[in-house]
């Protein structure tokens, strides 16, 4: 979803996006993934603030991307995952997170974003 040429607001407007797209962006950067170019930085999260462990992290990821990117077919997906609390748990359904993700977005697509909850995990 990040290609270098669009800017924070144009990200923003963008359909397909989901969640708070600063702090994706922040979340981002702070891993390395992408890097802010020109004009203000992307927002660093707040210091203090409360942070989720890393599975319940993950569990909101794919919780809200399945949802932004299947609509209504994310339920029974998303019932399954309801059910996960642990890393293991987590672990487990992220090949039926990529198979359903690849069914609406295709390979690419469902292995940038099974990356990412992986990344998410392995903080």
């Amino acid at each position: 979803m990040i290609h270098g040429t669009e800017t924070v607001a144009e990200l923003s407007r963008n359909p397909q996006a989901f969640g708070a797209v600063e702090d994706n962006l922040a979340q981002l950067v702070s891993l390395g993934l992408i890097a802010a170019r020109g004009g203000p930085p992307v927002p660093a999260p707040v210091a203090g603030a409360a942070t989720l462990p890393a599975a319940q992290q993950t569990k909101q990821f794919l919780n809200e991307s399945a949802v932004a990117v299947l609509g209504l077919r994310a339920f029974l997906f998303t019932l399954k995952l309801e059910h996960c609390y642990t890393e293991p748990e987590i672990r487990a359904i992220l090949p039926e997170y990529r198979r359903v993700m690849t069914k609406a977005k295709g390979e690419a697509f469902a292995g940038t974003m099974a990356a990412r909850a992986e990344a998410i995990l392995g903080r």
